[in-house]
């Protein structure tokens, strides 16, 4: 059982937490975006914001409350919140857009190793157009760019929105 020891580590603990509502907020999403769009006929970029917007909310609630267990002011955690959302959102934007207009042939390149990469026979199982459009070069650079948001997202909030570390020590210094 040594090899779990690392999971008891806080900052592995955070991001596991940190992972986990994220999935949740993404199913959420979804859901409220099949419901509004399919069954509601709501225009598709209207469900968009009103789906960010919630999910904002959602995310915010449960970084706070289960990802870094806060106890802070939440109007100065919500505001730092949603300037580290804004500054994640055009880092990821602006990644997504030097990658795939100015780096396209990082894109090419990359697209071109994972058709190597991955055996014909599992080319197959999934057709060949469906494997061709998971490694589309704009889709490679929409999920960098995910990743960049979370990363970033998570480390900021963890710095600045959630830092408990700073709270202690300012309560510390006020006794």
């Amino acid at each position: 059982m040594k090899n779990f020891k690392i999971i008891k580590h806080p900052l592995v603990k955070e991001l596991l937490k940190y992972g986990v509502a994220g999935v949740f907020n993404t199913l959420l999403g979804l859901v409220m975006i099949y419901i509004q769009v399919e069954l509601l006929l709501i225009d598709m970029y209207i469900a968009l914001v009103i789906n960010y917007t919630i999910g904002f909310f959602s995310n915010f609630y449960l970084n706070r409350k289960f990802t870094f267990k806060s106890n802070g002011s939440a109007k100065k955690e919500m505001k730092v919140s949603v300037m580290v959302y804004i500054f994640s959102f055009l880092m990821q934007f602006t990644f997504v857009y030097i990658l795939k207009e100015q780096q396209y042939w990082i894109l090419e390149g990359l697209s071109n190793f994972a058709h190597q990469l991955v055996p014909d026979f599992m080319v197959q199982m999934l057709t060949v157009e469906r494997f061709n459009r998971m490694t589309d070069p704009k889709l490679i650079a929409i999920c960098f760019g995910i990743v960049i948001f979370a990363v970033l997202n998570f480390s900021l909030n963890k710095m600045f929105s959630f830092n408990q570390d700073k709270k202690h020590k300012v309560k510390l210094e006020e006794k």
